[in-house]
């Protein structure tokens, strides 16, 4: 890959994902996405995102009923709904059985570590894993492997050497590109424009490479970050944050990045009267896409949670059927805003409203 090459697939990162919906499970239903590969493999910092397209397997092209379990932190959000959606979506496709299991929130490392383990004692053929500590799992991981279980890191990421496959969405990328969202309207010369930025929990991977991102994407604008706060992601905690941050900066003309944080400035400036100020949140929600559509929120990013779960199921399936394929990639993610929240793929990023979670595809 040439410097040229990765500067000009830079330029088009804007882009909104590229994907073609799946047709009921029969020959000839594979689907396509814009991706940005690490370069080289399995760098946990992603330091070179490049530009790809990541193309699935023809269910008509798998060999068996492969049995895969998923292991999700928590799924008490909409954003891990829309993942169990697209999890459960691409098993049905692909004629495969899933499991998936819940450990009930980030500081339950040793559920997570039982229920990788009893993956393996029922005879699951891979394994998807939405780590909830970065090393607490790399013991279990490499007894997996060492059973023959094909091993995804498929979220938060973890820094074990034995997985076979990384499906991991780019944090990093996903601030940048709200970050320049902002920047395009504010650059340089054009003026002093006040930020607040809410960056939710503290000390999470996924957070501080949001943050990153954010920061570099404002580089060379006028753009001007006047606080950074963090907190834990419920509502109370982040409307106080926002409460905190308007008394110390009047002045402010977006709030940026968590979601939570969205939707409880929307409380507090129906309650209170406040206008004037533009919303942005760092990942989709329903309430937030609403919002955007009746312009009470200026927009939100998506890394196409759905999507990004259905790559990381296929991925493990083509491990398993020995096919040559990249395996360290992520969705690239987009801005939804007023231009195209009623005409994007909603089916990349959102369940469907009033689905019911999937927990088992047999």
């Amino acid at each position: 890959m040439t410097m040229l090459k990765y500067a000009l697939g830079v330029l088009g990162l804007v882009a909104a994902i590229a994907f073609v919906v799946p047709a009921p499970a029969s020959a000839g239903d594979s689907w396509s996405l814009n991706v940005l590969n690490t370069d080289p493999p399995f760098d946990f910092d992603q330091k070179m995102l490049v530009p790809d397209t990541y193309t699935s397997i023809d269910s008509g092209d798998v060999s068996k009923k492969w049995h895969i379990c998923v292991l999700l932190p928590h799924a008490s959000n909409d954003y891990w709904v829309a993942w169990l959606y697209g999890a459960s979506e691409e098993a049905k496709r692909t004629g495969i059985k899933l499991n998936i299991l819940s450990a009930g929130g980030y500081a339950h490392v040793p559920k997570q570590i039982a229920q990788l383990e009893d993956c393996v004692t029922l005879g699951a053929d891979g394994i998807v894993l939405i780590a909830t500590s970065t090393t607490g799992l790399n013991s279990a991981i490499e007894a997996a492997v060492g059973k023959g279980v094909v091993v995804i890191d498929a979220g938060n990421g973890t820094t074990s050497k034995k997985v076979q496959g990384r499906s991991i969405v780019s944090f990093h990328r996903v601030g940048y590109e709200i970050a320049q969202y902002l920047a395009a309207k504010h650059p340089a010369g054009s003026g002093k424009t006040q930020v607040l930025y809410l960056g939710g929990p503290p000390g999470a991977t996924y957070i501080e490479h949001l943050h990153r991102g954010f920061l570099a994407g404002v580089k060379g604008s006028d753009l001007e970050i006047v606080a950074e706060l963090f907190g834990k992601p419920d509502k109370g905690t982040q409307m106080k944050l926002v409460e905190d941050g308007l008394v110390t900066y009047p002045d402010v003309k977006y709030i940026c990045c968590d979601t939570v944080a969205a939707e409880g400035a929307l409380e507090i400036f129906a309650e209170k009267k406040i206008t004037g100020i533009e919303l942005l949140g760092g990942y989709p929600t329903p309430v937030i896409e609403d919002k955007i559509k009746e312009g009470d929120v200026m927009a939100m990013a998506s890394d196409g949670a759905a999507i990004w779960a259905r790559m990381s199921i296929d991925m493990a399936i083509q491990i398993l059927e020995g096919r040559d394929i990249v395996r360290d990639t992520a969705p690239q993610p987009f801005i939804i805003d007023t231009n195209n929240v009623n005409s994007y793929d909603r089916g990349t990023t959102l369940a469907p409203k009033g689905w019911d979670p999937i927990w088992k595809v047999n």
